[in-house]
């Protein structure tokens, strides 16, 4: 099951159905937008659509194997409780996503600007992200056919984050969570007295 996070009219949902993907969600907040585009994917049994917040879904812990935000998380952090959003929103994908799933983050901002929201691999801060980030520069399209872009300036790039969930790390943090116990500390039995 794959989430396109904020997927405003974007043909993403049927581009991804016509390339194969069979079990997509389409969500977004507006029920306007989400019943436009159930009438426009009529005919695509492979999309389903949710209508609600990405910081706070109903939706199964673990139940999804890759969220895409092409621009959800760069409208969030512009908004008027930008980090504390964007902290809830990174706690649900966090959540929502299964132990080998994939968060793929599309964004105008460098990695100065979007890595300290990304990652936390320090186990006893309360945001630990069990993921590992791997980026990607994009060059922007060109806005006419004459022009020039430097793709040494970031201003002229996209910037994809992966970020993909580990396992080991998320092993880690159900122990520190006390949603499964540590194999390691298991008591050793007792010694008969003679």
């Amino acid at each position: 099951k794959i989430v396109i996070a904020g997927c405003g009219n974007s043909h993403m949902p049927e581009d991804m159905a016509d390339d194969g993907y069979t079990n997509i969600v389409a969500a977004d907040i507006s029920r306007v937008v989400l019943k436009q585009l159930e009438t426009r994917c009529v005919d695509y049994p492979e999309i389903s659509f949710f209508q609600g917040t990405m910081c706070d879904t109903n939706l199964p812990e673990e139940s999804i194997h890759g969220i895409i935000d092409k621009g959800l998380l760069d409208s969030i952090i512009c908004g008027q409780n930008g980090i504390v959003d964007v902290t809830a929103y990174m706690i649900e994908v966090e959540r929502l996503l299964e132990e080998d799933g994939v968060f793929i983050l599309v964004s105008h901002a460098n990695p100065e600007d979007r890595l300290h929201l990304l990652e936390q691999y320090d186990i006893d801060e309360p945001y630990y992200t069990p993921w590992e980030v791997e980026i990607q520069a994009l060059a922007k399209p060109l806005e006419f056919e004459e022009e020039e872009l430097d793709v040494e300036d970031p201003d002229n790039l996209f910037f994809i984050y992966i970020c993909s969930k580990k396992k080991e790390m998320v092993i880690k943090k159900k122990i520190k969570e006390n949603k499964i116990k540590d194999e390691k500390k298991k008591k050793k039995p007792k010694k008969m007295q003679a």
